[in-house]
């Protein structure tokens, strides 16, 4: 097992992954129920649907990340993301709550 702080780098950084999972979560919730304005019900079921919809990924991510490794596997994610949280959340606003959409602002 190794002394303590032989483990505390693993224990952080699992603990960061959950922290930023979490937000993650936490954060889109917040956006269906406050800027939405979604049922806090429906917007519960739609979490949880995301949920159940993602966790089969968490398998086949980490039997690919056994083959190639992790850093592809997580450089691809950040890519990933960084190209499609803006139109997730514009496709969210515009099927949860269209007179929002239509009340924004023109983008420039």
């Amino acid at each position: 097992m190794g002394q303590p702080q032989d483990r505390h780098p693993g224990i952080v950084g699992r603990n960061g992954r959950r922290s930023r999972d979490l937000v993650r979560g936490t954060y889109a919730l917040f956006f269906l129920t406050q800027t939405l304005k979604v049922p806090a019900v429906n917007a519960e079921i739609m979490i949880a649907v995301g949920l159940l919809l993602g966790t089969p990924f968490f398998i086949i991510f980490g039997w690919l990340s056994d083959k190639i490794g992790r850093k592809p596997i997580i450089l691809a994610g950040f890519a990933l993301g960084v190209i499609t949280y803006f139109p997730i959340f514009q496709g969210i606003t515009h099927f949860a709550n269209p007179k929002l959409e239509t009340d924004l602002p023109a983008r420039r």
